[in-house]
């Protein structure tokens, strides 16, 4: 009876899903796509611009000013462009993503390591160490947030409120910007943290564009070929988030743990200070 109703579920959710995937624009979607793989100076100006507003922002522990930065970083379209490629086995779109991203990443680490290094400023403040210790909970909202994005694209709904949002809740510009501060302070520390934050990032948007395009009609072409590389791309998907997750299954229970010592702590110190209190009213009394 059970396995009745879940068939039954599980076709209605493919039908919607079917229903859904008819009415999208498939081929105004690739034309924006292909479009946006286009490496110009104007994306790399803005995303240095975006680069040094965040790293301003970590440097004086200003969340708003990151925020800001965030909202201006261009660098979340070639990562949506990525997951794209990745469930389509578009080649094309595939080389030019990978090849602005590292390119982006390159620079964003250079600019932020020459501004550190002359920067009066090399404080590690909060905001700096928040985006160096990653967990399971920044995977996750990154998930959420790349279907948002995803989504945006594929419909054409929301897609101005939507992808600002987006790009808060991913924060792909902030951890480079730490990383390039690590390497301007010559704190290794802080360098591998930021770099593994966008890291799990990037993974978890790829993983939840992919999933989106693929409800949405985007895939490959049927051949033998094709659809064994979708299943090594896929397991191989499947390894790096495996891989990735054990540190941040490990950071998670360690900030747990932190959060409940911190807490013990405070609860003591409290009974303390109530029993200290309480003392020197009866002595006051005598």
């Amino acid at each position: 009876m059970n396995a009745l109703v879940l068939r039954k579920l599980f076709f209605k959710i493919d039908s919607w899903i079917q229903k859904k995937a008819s009415f999208i624009n498939h081929q105004e979607v690739i034309k924006d796509i292909y479009f946006e793989v286009e490496i110009s100076v104007g994306y790399f100006l803005i995303l240095s611009i975006a680069n040094l507003i965040a790293l301003g922002g970590l440097l004086l522990n200003s969340a708003p000013v990151i925020i800001g930065a965030m909202l201006i970083s261009p660098l979340m379209g070639p990562i949506l462009n990525v997951g794209f490629a990745f469930i389509t086995g578009d080649k094309f779109v595939w080389e030019k993503s990978i090849k602005k991203i590292a390119i982006s990443v390159a620079l964003t680490l250079i600019v932020a390591a020459i501004a550190t290094y002359l920067s009066p400023l090399k404080d590690v403040t909060n905001e700096i160490i928040s985006r160096t210790r990653p967990n399971l909970y920044d995977l996750g909202i990154s998930f959420l947030a790349g279907c948002a994005g995803a989504a945006a694209i594929c419909t054409k709904k929301s897609y101005l409120t939507i992808v600002p949002g987006v790009a808060i809740a991913t924060a792909v510009i902030p951890p480079l910007s730490v990383a390039g501060f690590g390497i301007g302070t010559g704190n290794f520390n802080i360098l591998s943290g930021g770099i593994f934050l966008f890291f799990t990032n990037f993974v978890a948007i790829i993983l939840s564009t992919c999933i989106v395009f693929y409800l949405f009609g985007f895939r490959p072409s049927t051949t033998t070929e094709e659809v064994s590389q979708l299943k090594k791309r896929i397991i191989f998907l499947a390894f790096v988030l495996f891989a990735i997750s054990i540190p941040l299954i490990y950071t998670l229970h360690k900030s747990i743990s932190e959060i409940k010592l911190r807490k013990n702590v405070e609860s003591a110190l409290k009974k303390n200070l109530i029993k200290r209190d309480i003392l020197i009213c009866l002595l006051s009394t005598i």
